[in-house]
């Protein structure tokens, strides 16, 4: 079945396959002989909570630093060079994130935010796509700025990730705990944007502690489930 459309600068969309309209059922499998794997649409809400994040010019490096650092102050996080060696002794090239205050267990420690990419704007570098989170077969998350050399455009881009690192670190206060500490969860009734997918905390997370999340297959969330109210958990302004 073939199916044509508009889209949102006014180009045409043309959609070869199987029609599959969101519904409030979750999840929408689409079987595709085409590919390896079942393909899966979520039904994603229409009404999405409103955010400059996707109108952000990130071209603009100032515009980039300046929104990195309100965010950090905001959501209790900084970015600054990592300080947890891994498996094969060797410090983690480049920055990271870390929790500025403490964080309980189960809760929104920040949102992957980016700009929400259909397939044929995926990036093809290996440097850019380090920055995507895949929401489903037909839409990702950039969370960097993208270009010739990207780099992280919101904070929880800088969150690195558990492969070859120990299972366990010393924590600021002496003791010792698992190094995953996040874990991705993607809410699809916030619709596609800014608060789709939360890092949420795995267990209680000390001041002064490093983040790390299990990227898994290309920074696919490990769950889908309802985190109602997750901004307000936050304290977080919509705008910001």
């Amino acid at each position: 079945e073939i199916s044509v459309g508009m889209d949102g600068d006014g180009g045409m969309i043309v959609n070869v396959g199987p029609q599959v309209t969101p519904s409030d059922e979750i999840p929408v499998i689409l079987l595709s002989e085409l590919a390896a794997r079942d393909r899966v649409l979520l039904p994603w809400a229409s009404e999405v909570e409103p955010s400059s994040d996707s109108d952000m010019d990130i071209d603009d490096p100032a515009r980039v630093d300046r929104r990195l650092a309100r965010q950090q102050a905001r959501r209790g996080l900084r970015i600054a060079p990592s300080r947890t060696p891994r498996l094969d002794g060797k410090m983690i090239p480049g920055l990271s994130l870390f929790a500025a205050r403490a964080f309980p267990s189960g809760s929104v420690v920040d949102f992957y935010r980016g700009r929400v990419l259909r397939p044929w704007e995926w990036p093809t570098v290996a440097r850019a796509a380090r920055y995507l989170v895949e929401l489903d077969s037909q839409h990702c998350l950039d969370g960097g700025t993208g270009g010739p050399r990207p780099r992280g455009a919101h904070t929880a881009a800088y969150c690195n990730c558990i492969y070859n690192m120990p299972a366990t670190v010393a924590l600021p206060s002496g003791g010792e705990a698992a190094t995953e500490n996040l874990r991705l969860v993607l809410n699809y009734n916030k619709g596609l944007g800014s608060h789709c997918v939360a890092l949420v905390a795995t267990r209680d997370i000390e001041e002064g502690e490093e983040l790390f999340f299990d990227y898994g297959a290309s920074h696919v969330p490990d769950e889908i489930e309802n985190i109602e109210d997750a901004a307000e958990e936050m304290g977080e302004n919509p705008q910001g």
